[in-house]
């Protein structure tokens, strides 16, 4: 199943080739709090749902700073 609301880690999630980012970006993305992701013991979790939010806010600011 690929539902974009399933989580998964980021190694799995960087390797998408949708994805614009790398496994570090996307580390720093869910440590400061800018995706929807948590963490179980060492390893970061995420949905490309919580990218896609991610990815059209951060288009949308972009536009608006114009």
């Amino acid at each position: 199943t690929d539902r974009a609301d399933e989580y998964d880690s980021l190694s799995n999630i960087a390797q998408d080739e949708g994805v614009p980012y790398n496994q570090e970006y996307l580390g720093l993305l869910a440590r400061t709090g800018k995706i929807d992701a948590y963490k179980e013991g060492r390893v970061w979790y995420t949905s490309k749902a919580a990218l896609q939010e991610y990815f059209d806010n951060r288009k949308r600011r972009r536009i608006l700073n114009r």
